[in-house]
């Protein structure tokens, strides 16, 4: 008899939630059309979209939290791509112009609300792997 792998979904008050072991890249999703591009030596990931599905419970893995991370990844690697170029000497792609090479945080082009909502689901992140060291 063939052995059912085990299953990451746990099922509580009508609702199924997946556990995320290896981190939140399988969570991420992107729209369709929107995808990576290698430029020289850099890879850039497919620009994030904002999530429309937060529960706002207090997720231990938040879909802002790993919006967050997929745009700051998807920042720096486009700034690497336009870094690279320059450093070549060579004609920047249109797609990095508007890059800018000292750019601030992705995160403040967000709505308020949202920015100090992933500020806070960072901070309690960070709150809770220091008391669990």
């Amino acid at each position: 008899m063939l052995q059912q792998p085990q299953s990451n979904v746990f099922h509580r008050a009508g609702m199924d939630f997946l556990a995320v072991e290896e981190g939140p890249a399988t969570l991420r999703t992107y729209s369709v059309g929107n995808v990576a591009h290698d430029y020289l030596d850099v890879h850039v990931p497919p620009k994030p979209e904002e999530p429309l599905n937060c529960c706002q419970s207090g997720c231990p893995i938040c879909v802002w939290d790993i919006y967050a991370d997929d745009l700051r990844e998807y920042q720096d690697a486009r700034i690497r791509a336009k870094k690279a170029f320059i450093e070549r000497k060579m004609a920047v792609p249109t797609e990095l112009k508007d890059q800018q090479l000292n750019a601030k945080d992705p995160l403040e082009q967000l709505p308020p609300s949202i920015h100090a909502f992933v500020d806070l689901e960072k901070r309690l992140a960070k709150k809770k792997l220091e008391n669990d060291s």
